[in-house]
Parts: structure tokens; C-alpha cells; sequence
């Protein structure tokens, strides 16, 4: 199950934005709205999510940075170069990240193992 997941320097998303699904320490909805982890240093998940915001504030991205992950780890070996080289869009607003690399990274929680995976592109 995905726990959180986080990119920085994709599209509108200069800064690193993370999208978590840690609950809080608010206990009042645990079990309606809570899943166990059987984790002792992560014991609540939440069910949903929901991302909020103005108007163009990068909701949109942050959703397709998650596809455009999923789709580099399972496609990207047969992928032709020009499409590889479409999905890195960094934000191009400013000078100094449009040359740096678009970071992705995933925190799931599979049979009670935490893996930390992320790449650049």
C-alpha cells in the first residue's frame, strides 16, 4: 500500500511536494477511516486522500507525476528515447531548476516491509 509519495521539480512543482497517507494523531475516526499497519513506527494509513487548492496550484501535476512514475518503472526499457525524454518536464520558470533533475519517490508499505524507492529524471 502506498504510504506517501513525493516529487520535486516536475512541471509546476518546483519544490518537494509529498503526498501522505500517514494518519494523524487524531484518533476520533481511527476506525472508520484508518487502516492497521501491523507497523509499530506506522500504525494508521488512511483509506483516501485529498488534495485541495487554488486554481492551477499543481494538483493536476502531482497526480500525473505519480502516472509518469508508474509508467517509467514499468515501460521504461521499452520506451524509444524520444518518449522517455517527454516524460522529464522540469519547472522551467526558473533557471537554475530547469537544468536539474525531476526527483520521484515512493514509500509503500508491502507484507509489513517498508520500501523506499525513487529515481531521477
Amino acid at each position: 500500500m502506498l504510504v506517501e509519495f513525493t516529487v520535486r521539480n516536475f512541471r509546476s512543482l518546483r519544490d518537494e511536494q509529498t503526498l501522505s497517507f500517514v494518519a494523524s494523531s487524531d484518533k476520533s475516526r481511527a476506525q472508520t477511516h484508518c487502516i492497521e499497519t501491523g507497523v509499530r513506527n506506522l500504525p494508521l494509513l488512511t483509506r483516501a486522500a485529498v488534495i485541495y487548492g487554488a486554481n492551477a496550484s499543481g494538483k493536476s501535476n502531482l497526480i500525473f507525476a505519480l502516472a509518469t512514475m508508474r509508467n517509467m518503472v514499468m515501460q521504461s526499457m521499452i520506451m524509444p528515447e524520444p518518449v522517455r525524454a517527454e516524460q522529464y518536464t522540469p519547472f522551467r520558470l526558473d533557471a537554475s531548476t530547469s537544468s536539474e533533475p525531476t526527483a520521484v519517490e515512493v514509500l509503500l508499505l508491502l507484507d509489513g516491509t517498508r520500501y523506499h524507492y525513487g529515481f531521477l529524471l
